[in-house]
């Protein structure tokens, strides 16, 4: 920095002294020499000293990025050309004849040895930094501030001297080295993806100037993710994951414990905002000085004062406002790059916790998706208050000194009212976090709720129970709504308590002095009472957030560690697993004295001891629940083991997994095949060819391109089965655990997989791979190299299949009833592939034009949710008119105080009269704000939330199957969880901040414009200035906004998959690819939000910035003009003090309404947009001619099919000419079935047999989830056409089971479960009656026992704690109450002999889907004699592989490739090679 300097001694009477104001000379308006020399010029040099030595040292280790010797020696010689200039200064400074002081020469000899330092600084920063040097640019431009300061001094001084010409040159020359050192180096840098962010210097990230390129290309086109800045490594998942998850497991367990490892974490981050914050604070208040000045100013005679005095004030009142406009933006920025850290940091420890959680640890899915969505996000608005809390106690501190000097005594008065209002906000607070958790407990619940339904969603459709559901549902959204409105009463009581000493204090104050109110004290104090009040008033509303925050690092902190505490996967819990075997063995010990255990207390399987031989088959069987699911999870090490030893899987090279309900990934076939391995043709096409997969992916419109969908919904079950099969192949396993893979395939495909797998020859030998397969089936025993017969919690026999197949005993108890409980998952129903209809290009051309432009409509769909048209026009007056006059209200306190101030200048003397109405206006005022956000958060919000949550479960219900197929579970769940929490949360409560504050801004707008007339001239261009702003931004943010909802859902994929599939990740040794692909997921869901975020932030200072200009044009049209009405001055100067501010929390409350618009916006499309099923069986079944039958249809169940053609999927049209719309195959369509015709009498028993994935299509054409060709045949029930009636009243009036058993998760009653079908009409009936038929379902089916040791109906039901074939008996208990309840809607009495055929008794139609297909042959002729004897009036049409279960059936219907082949009898036609081919014929 340049010294001072003077040849000359100084006429001032002080300049030697550090003043700082000078004494007779400079018009008195100027720093003393002394003062510049001390704070101006050396200070600031030994600070830039230092800090340049420790940046040299840091750039010393950096390697060379770029060159650029031309720029680079252009930098040097301008440095040069300084330090030369700098040489000079010191050989005046140091001569005799300056006279100068000792501390003019320490800032010479220091600013000379910065000029060295910036030689060395410039070259490495040049060619060790991406970006320029943010320390010489920020030093540079501060010295240059300063430097000018001084030179205006010299020049007043002595304007002939020879040092003010070489301080003016070098301030110059400094100039131009700033220019050129700020200069980016992007045409040096490697070519490569970076964010201008990362190479943008201290004036482009001050300004934001590097998000220009991008608002503009937003406003000019569609923004996709790749035209998106890259998002910055150092906010990046990989940068913080791995380091919090350490830092987490260093830090002592106990009480915040998260919050200690995010603050270890987060350390640099946390302390970088705490400059700006205090240069913000300091700039703050400068302000209320600066209105002090220029109202003395005004009030002074103008002969007495200087001009210089009057252009001083107007260049402070720009540096002033631009100052805190950049700081405040600098502080802003770096804080928000913190809380983007804050959620990379949480949301991947919340991952790793969940990857490495023990299968048995039955956690609820729901818990790790509102964790990662709706507690990571507010836990980042709470922590925006962490610097407001400190910087707020230091300005209040600080405002109170400033106000006992103007005002004395009467300074107590705001204290005792802040003292108060933060008691009772940190009461507000602690109430608050209690509140927030059991609301959070309330989301969690229905999102898991809403969550499971969707997974299931075919099966729900399947059973009718859309209504049902809906309503579980809604009630559940009810209770959580309810939650919400206890918190909300907080958050409005936290609001009047911020407003309460913003409002109050100047009328306590005002009322408790004793001084008189001129009007330089009145404005004075009122600012100092602003600065006193304003951030007491966003920290007092910020408390409750923040320990909202902490309630949800609490409850973060619990799932971790709860979660922590469960077996790591590949250890054991009580024991250390030992080598089992030897090297050159040829067989190992599985397990010695195993015990293993879905939960410590309750094992399952006892003294396990087996020994199998290597590199050969072992098949596991025995009965349903036997043990074998937790056999196979107890080698794997997912669930506790007691006590003993298992196997140490990771001896082999590669394990392979099989979980009875098969892991997918919503992706294509392909891509679950090979998981994460590279594409091997040649095996590939093996794999697919042994498991059969060839001949179906033949057959998918895509073939191994098909997406399968969530959970793989657009395959059979036995599909799904052999994906799963072939991708454990495909990883060329050394050993393999296989559990119930044969499962649901017919004879055919099952005999073909075997043998080209298990069997010797197969796949797996040729890999001479140790393979378990466990099963229930009996059939391929002899095939394996040894059997394991599992039995009564224990191992019943083991050894070669020989010795166990003549054991009749143990042949017998493998196919026995089951008895023991066994946690196991759910298997999907059957579906097939189709393709999707692609998006009209003018349905496209809307989409975009919506996501640029918006649609301000949305205001209106939202106030129309209210209720009718009266009460919405009632609500919404109301809501606006408290709106307008808490505005109004807000804005008068500074008018009503000019008012004051003016009187007592004349004199007068009625202050009681103005005290009196000030506290009264004051209080209204308060009241206001507590009626209109509590009427908004306690009334309006709830309701719209209530009836847009209960419109989009109705869409969702509505909507075909196929939709279900061509978007992911993570996408739909987003719409209930993210979407719907941030209408609940941020929407209602944003639109109420933007409204007011608002409204506010206008009433500012106008006192300013009042006070200063002339101001007005550059309201048109400033208001013009600001619709091209908000035009350009708002078509940039808007798209920001979607991509960050959008980015979104496939992250919230990515854990219920994880979650649905922990076991067969870990077997694979997939883990670290999942985490990888969770960091991937992250960052690409930072990247919009984080652009959103800063996008704000340059909104922000534009605005900021406007305001500086407002300023300077006020301030210098009040100094030139000098009004004789200064107390209206002070008002205009008072308001524009919180101008600014309001105008930043304007934008900060308008971006957020307009992000949660966004999901509004999301869930309207949703609602309105979600197609509905078009399923039109035959001519005359037009929507307008829908037909609801009786409560008691259908009575006979005669069914009469006539030609009917079907698909996978159709393209609905309308057709021009009659305006009606048909439904139409495409050119990809995949026909389902052709040209079927089928008679089935009432009660008459039929069975449907072919090969897997097809046979299940007639069911699905008669619930109406397959789409007819129009006029290819009818399809009638009972006579009525089926096309006129509604497909969710079809399915509640047909009894269906479907393959997959559902039931509510846990939390619901087994009466609950049993009564899901139809609650409302449930609710008809008797209790006792209810519970009557209730308990004798459950005993038909051997359940009662197992419900009555649990507590009997009301006790609660965990469906992981059931085996599935115990599932599917619930089911079937739940079938057969329906049944037996729609006797009652006959009138029919319930003691009707079993064997009563008469046509008195009413029947209906039972559909069978594959019920049986997982459990074994014995249960599964357990079933059949069930549903024999409790629906024996029933027409029964069972999907089947298995024929001896329905041998004593009436017809047999054999399908292949869509179309029925033959019907007879069925013991007559699986003796026919021709029709059931060699497997199917054997089958007798």
């Amino acid at each position: 920095m340049a010294s001072s300097a003077s040849a000359a001694p100084s006429a001032c009477l002080n300049d030697d002294t550090l003043g700082p104001g000078v004494i007779g000379c400079r018009d008195d308006f100027d720093f003393t020499i002394t003062f510049e020399d001390s704070f101006l010029s050396l200070t600031p040099s030994a600070i830039f000293a230092v800090l340049a030595v420790l940046r040299l040292v840091y750039l010393g280790r950096k390697p060379q990025l770029l060159h650029g010797r031309g720029f680079q020696l252009l930098k040097l010689v301008s440095i040069a050309v300084y330090t030369g200039l700098q040489v000079a200064t010191l050989a005046l400074v140091g001569s005799p004849a300056s006279q100068r002081a000792r501390i003019s020469i320490a800032a010479a000899v220091f600013s000379l040895f910065d000029s060295f330092l910036f030689l060395a600084l410039s070259a490495w920063e040049h060619s060790r930094s991406q970006r320029s040097s943010i320390l010489f640019n920020t030093y540079l431009l501060a010295s240059l501030l300063f430097d000018a300061t001084r030179a205006r001094t010299f020049w007043l001084d002595d304007p002939d001297g020879v040092f003010v010409k070489i301080l003016t040159t070098s301030i110059a020359v400094k100039a131009v080295v700033l220019v050129l050192e700020s200069q980016g180096k992007d045409k040096w840098l490697s070519p490569q993806e970076r964010s201008p962010e990362e190479t943008g210097g201290v004036f482009t990230l001050s300004f934001f100037s590097w998000l220009n390129g991008l608002i503009f290309r937003g406003y000019r086109k569609i923004l996709a993710q790749n035209d998106l800045h890259a998002l910055d490594p150092d906010l990046s998942a990989y940068a913080h994951g791995g380091v919090f998850k350490q830092q987490w497991q260093t830090v002592r367990p106990g009480k915040h414990r998260l919050v200690r490892a995010l603050a270890r974490t987060l350390k640099w981050h946390l302390f970088l905002p705490v400059l700006p914050r205090i240069a913000k604070g300091a700039l703050s208040f400068a302000r209320p000085f600066l209105v002090s000045e220029i109202l003395a100013y005004l009030q002074a005679e103008s002969s007495s004062i200087s001009a210089n005095v009057g252009y001083g004030l107007i260049g402070a009142t720009a540096l002033v406002y631009t100052g805190f406009a950049v700081s405040n933006g600098i502080y802003q920025y770096l804080l928000h790059r913190a809380l983007t850290v804050v959620r990379a940091s949480l949301v991947t420890l919340i991952y790793d916790t969940t990857l490495s959680d023990s299968t048995s640890h039955h956690h609820d899915n729901s818990a790790a998706i509102t964790l990662m969505t709706s507690d990571v996000n507010r836990i980042q608005i709470g922590l925006e208050a962490v610097h407001e809390c400190w910087a707020s106690a230091i300005e209040i501190a600080i405002a109170a000194w400033l106000l006992q000097r103007q005002l004395g005594a009467a300074f107590i008065a705001p204290i005792v009212v802040v003292l108060v209002c933060g008691a009772a906000s940190f009461g507000v607070g602690k109430v608050i976090g209690t509140r927030i958790t059991r609301w959070l407990a309330a989301i969690q619940r229905r999102v898991g709720l809403t969550a499971d339904i969707i997974s299931n969603i075919t099966t729900v459709k399947m059973l009718g129970m859309q209504e049902s559901v809906t309503d579980q549902v809604q009630r559940s959204r009810a209770s959580e709504i309810n939650g919400s409105k206890q918190v909300r009463i907080m958050v409005t009581l936290a609001g009047i308590l911020g407003y309460a000493p913003l409002l109050l204090t100047p009328a306590v104050t005002f009322a408790s002095t004793n001084q008189d109110l001129t009007f330089t004290r009145a404005f004075t104090s009122l600012a100092y009472l602003q600065l006193l009040s304003s951030p007491l008033a966003e920290l007092f509303q910020m408390i409750p957030q923040l320990m909202g925050s902490i309630a949800c690092l609490e409850r973060v902190q619990k799932y971790i560690e709860i979660n922590s505490k469960a077996r790591v996967p590949g250890q054991s819990q009580t024991t250390q697993a030992r080598r089992l075997y030897g090297p050159n063995d040829t067989t190992f010990q599985l397990a010695k004295d195993a015990v293993f255990s879905w939960e410590e207390e309750s094992p399952v399987l006892h003294s396990v001891n087996v020994r199998i031989p290597r590199n050969k088959l072992t098949i596991v069987a025995g009965p349903v629940a036997s043990g074998k699911s937790t056999l196979c999870m107890g080698i794997l090490r997912e669930i506790p083991l007691v006590t003993g030893d298992t196997l140490e899987l990771d001896q082999f090279c590669q394990v392979a997994f099989c979980a009875q309900t098969a892991f997918l990934i919503n992706s294509t076939v392909r891509n679950n095949i090979t998981g994460h391995t590279t594409f091997d043709r040649e095996w590939y096409d093996k794999v697919v060819e042994a498991t059969a997969l060839n001949v179906d992916m033949g057959s998918w419109p895509q073939g191994d391109q098909s997406l399968i969908g969530s959970n793989g919904i657009m395959l059979s079950g036995g599909q799904r089965h052999r994906v799963s099969l072939t991708r454990a192949l495909y990883a060329r396993p050394q050993f393999a655990v296989f559990d119930d893979v044969l499962s649901g395939l017919d004879p055919t495909t099952e005999e073909h997989v075997f043998d080209h797998v298990f069997a010797q020859g197969g796949l797996l030998d040729n890999l001479r791979a140790t393979a378990i397969l466990c099963t229930h089936s009996i059939g391929h025993l002899k095939k394996a190299a040894y059997v394991v017969v599992l039995g009564n919690g224990s191992v019943l026999t083991q050894g070669p299949p020989e010795a166990v197949v003549t054991n009749d005993y143990v042949i017998s108890t493998i196919a026995k009833k089951p008895a023991e409980e066994e946690p196991n998952s759910e298997d999907s129903q059957p579906k097939n592939m189709a393709s999707q209809p692609p998006t009209s290009k003018k349905t496209q051309e809307t989409e975009d034009r919506a996501r640029q432009t918006g649609d301000f409509r949305i205001y209106s769909y939202y106030f129309a949710r209210i209720g009718s048209p009266r009460t919405v026009a009632a609500v919404t007056s109301f809501f606006f008119t408290s709106a307008i006059a808490f505005a109004f209200l807000f804005n008068f306190g500074p008018v009503w105080l000019e008012f004051w101030s003016d009187s007592v200048q004349r004199g007068e003397d009625n202050a009681a009269f103005y005290i009196g109405v000030f506290i009264t206006l004051q209080v209204i005022c308060l009241c206001l704000c507590g009626v209109f956000f509590g009427f908004n958060g306690l009334v309006m919000t709830p309701r719209c939330s209530l009836t847009i949550h209960r419109l989009a479960m109705v869409s969702l219900m509505r909507a075909p199957l196929s939709y279900f197929t061509s978007v992911d579970v993570g996408t739909i769940t987003s719409y209930f969880s993210q979407d719907m929490s941030i209408v609940d949360n941020d929407f209602g409560g944003q639109l109420a901040n933007t409204v007011a504050t608002g409204l506010a801004v206008l009433s500012q707008g106008t006192m300013i414009a009042a006070s200063s007339p002339f101001v007005l001239i550059g309201y048109p261009g400033l208001v013009g200035l600001m619709w091209i702003v908000q035009r350009v931004y708002l078509r940039t943010s808007r798209q920001l906004r979607l991509l960050e909802l959008e980015t979104n859902g496939p992250l919230q994929e990515h854990f219920l998959e994880t979650l649905t599939g922990l076991a067969t990740i870990r077997a694979f040794g997939w883990t670290s690819q999942n985490i990888r692909a969770n960091y991937d997921l992250l960052d690409a869901s930072q990247r919009p939000r984080y652009l959103l975020t800063m996008l704000q932030r340059w909104l922000e200072i534009v605005l900021s910035l406007t305001v500086t200009v407002l300023a300077v044009v006020f301030v210098t049209l009040a100094i030139q003009i000098r009004t004789t009405r200064v107390g209206f001055t002070g008002v205009g100067l008072v308001s524009l003090m919180s101008f600014g501010e309001m105008l930043g929390h304007i934008v900060r409350c308008y971006t957020q309404l307009e992000t949660a618009t966004g999901a509004l916006n999301r869930l309207k499309t949703f609602i309105e947009t979600m197609p509905k099923s078009t399923s039109n069986l035959g001519p005359g079944a037009a929507l307008e001619q829908e037909y609801i039958p009786s409560a008691v249809w259908p009575e006979r169940g005669q069914v009469e099919i006539r030609g009917v053609s079907a698909v996978y999927s159709a393209m609905t049209t309308k057709n021009i000419s009659s305006g009606r719309e048909q439904t139409t195959a495409n050119e990809d369509t995949a026909f389902a079935l052709r040209d079927i015709s089928l008679s089935i009498e009432s009660s008459e028993k039929i069975a449907i047999y072919g090969r897997t994935g097809r046979q299940s299509s007639l069911v699905m054409l008669m619930l109406k989830f397959l789409d007819p060709i129009n006029r290819s045949g009818t399809i009638t029930i009972d006579g009525l056409e089926l096309g006129k009636i509604r497909p969710s009243v079809l399915r509640s009036r047909i009894i269906t089971l479907p393959q997959a058993p559902f039931l509510l998760p846990e939390g619901k009653s087994v009466r609950d479960n049993m009564i899901i079908n139809d609650l409302n009409r449930h609710k008809t009936y008797n209790t006792s009656l209810l519970d009557e038929e209730a308990k004798h379902a459950l005993s038909a089916v051997g359940l009662w026992s197992l419900v009555e040791e649990k507590g009997g109906l009301d006790s609660g039901l965990n469906p992981g704690n059931l085996s599935k074939g115990q599932r599917q008996l619930f089911c079937l208990a739940r079938a057969i109450l329906r049944s037996r309840l729609r006797l009652q809607d006959h009138n029919t009495p319930r003691a009707v002999p079993q064997d009563d055929t008469s046509s008195t008794v009413p029947g209906g139609l039972l559909l069978l889907d594959e019920f049986t297909a997982s459990v074994d042959y014995e249960t599964d002729k357990l079933m059949q004699a069930i549903i024999r004897r409790e629906f024996k009036n029933y027409t029964i049409i069972c999907v089947t592989h298995r024929l001896q279960t329905v041998i004593d059936y009436d017809r047999l219907v054999v399908m292949d490739g869509g179309r029925i082949v033959d019907i007879g009898r069925p013991s007559e036609l699986i003796r026919d090679d021709e029709v059931m081919g060699q497997e199917g014929a054997g089958a007798s």
